[in-house]
């Protein structure tokens, strides 16, 4: 027997966003990885993407943490006490990236990142 019609709709339509899919892939990867070597400028972007990320949660957690009675002890139970160490001197009270020369990366190229 045939399959329904709506079944054959719903398999055209995994196709067309698979190929979607991918056609966006090589895009991406055209526009964010033939400017550069990858070599050279992944670690880098690696590293600003993690801090990006920690230096953005680093004004509230001290703010949440101003009223506590040790201050270094909060801040290290709330975000591990390796991890703040290093906070303190890569991120600023604002939440930047004290030692980010170049442009910071956006979402996309962030999320690449993770997978180079």
């Amino acid at each position: 027997m045939s399959q329904p019609v709506e079944a054959k709709y719903f398999w055209i339509g995994i196709l067309f966003y698979l190929i979607i899919g991918a056609i966006l892939y090589i895009v991406i990867k055209l526009v964010f990885f033939d400017s550069y070597n990858p070599e050279k400028a992944s670690s880098k972007v690696q590293f600003i993407c993690r801090w990006k990320t920690v230096c953005s949660m680093y004004p509230d957690i001290r703010y949440d943490c101003a009223s506590a009675g040790s201050f270094d002890k909060c801040m290290s139970v709330r975000m591990s006490p390796s991890l703040y160490m290093e906070a303190k001197n890569i991120c600023t009270e604002s939440g930047l990236i004290k030692s980010a020369d170049a442009e910071v990366p956006n979402f996309a190229r962030c999320f690449i990142a993770k997978f180079e």
